[in-house]
């Protein structure tokens, strides 16, 4: 075999032809679809995953505690309770970092209930029995329903507050329903990322058995494990980073057409945490290739 009388100073240069020719005969963009489709599936989930999550926050602090008043509080008491609420940590906050506080006087809820109702209770009662009323938007980690519970009785304690209501079954129902959804989707996240991680690795390894001769070849010769396995890993870590960027293209184009059919998707969907999401699709595809190439390439050096 003629490769045998080749001058030990030209065997590296040798080989390094052999390893880019080699490397230049694998369907670049084929496996790089391969990568990216199955990086699309994580990548769908995960977009799921944060619209699930960005939802149930939505959906928990959209609850209200109600602080019925006493008839007899006077104004200067109102205002030191809604100071004194304003400042306090449960208090769920807007984008500009003001608390979801709502009062409504007994005169505004006549009008509501009487709008509701059609009928004028005030008049036929003789007087208006409803109460002023604080309306109060909770933070989501002050939503277990112990924590409520003391929460109720800490308000039901401040000067001036009559009664404190919730829905405690609608808080309970939601608190079910998301547990029994967070199991879903965990499950789902399970089966999704190691689908991912066995196509990518599957490609990965059919690559490399393509390939096993030459890294035989150069092990007959003496060539060292890092000088055989670098131009594999460097151009797993390519098929990676185009397949992250490929999987990331097709999430976004999936986005744009779920945001179509649902109008309030964007509105509702965090633009950091999409980002993240693209970013984490190409590390991880990065991770994968580079992790499956190892494995592959030191099977058939070890």
């Amino acid at each position: 075999m003629s490769w045998l009388k080749i001058d030990p100073k030209n065997t590296r240069n040798l080989f390094q032809e052999l390893h880019l020719k080699q490397l230049t005969q694998v369907p670049f963009l084929g496996v790089v679809l391969n990568i990216g489709i199955a990086l699309s599936l994580a990548g769908i989930l995960g977009l799921f995953w944060i619209f699930a999550d960005t939802l149930k926050s939505s959906v928990k602090e959209a609850l209200e505690i109600r602080l019925f008043l006493e008839r007899d509080i006077s104004e200067t008491q109102k205002q030191n309770l809604f100071k004194r609420l304003s400042g306090a940590p449960f208090i769920a906050q807007d984008i500009d970092a003001k608390p979801f506080i709502r009062f409504v006087n007994k005169q505004e809820a006549a009008q509501q209930m009487t709008a509701q109702t059609g009928e004028d209770f005030v008049k036929f009662l003789g007087e208006n029995p409803l109460p002023d009323t604080y309306y109060l938007r909770i933070k989501e980690t002050y939503q277990q329903e112990n924590r409520l519970k003391a929460l109720v009785e800490e308000l039901q304690a401040y000067e001036g507050v009559f009664e404190v209501f919730y829905e405690s079954d609608f808080v309970r129902e939601i608190n079910s329903n998301l547990a029994k959804l967070a199991s879903v989707l965990v499950l789902l996240a399970l089966i999704f990322f190691t689908t991912t991680a066995l196509l990518i690795n599957n490609a990965v390894r059919l690559t490399i058995f393509a390939e096993k001769e030459l890294v035989r070849t150069m092990q007959l010769v003496g060539a060292t494990s890092y000088f055989i396995q670098k131009p594999y890993l460097w151009r797993a870590l390519q098929h990676g980073l185009w397949g992250g960027l490929l999987a990331a293209l097709f999430v976004f184009l999936f986005k744009i057409l779920l945001s179509n059919w649902l109008e309030d998707l964007t509105l509702i969907l965090p633009t950091a945490s999409f980002l993240t999401l693209l970013l984490g699709l190409v590390l991880l595809g990065c991770m994968l290739c580079v992790g499956s190439t190892y494995l592959a390439v030191r099977r058939y050096i070890s």
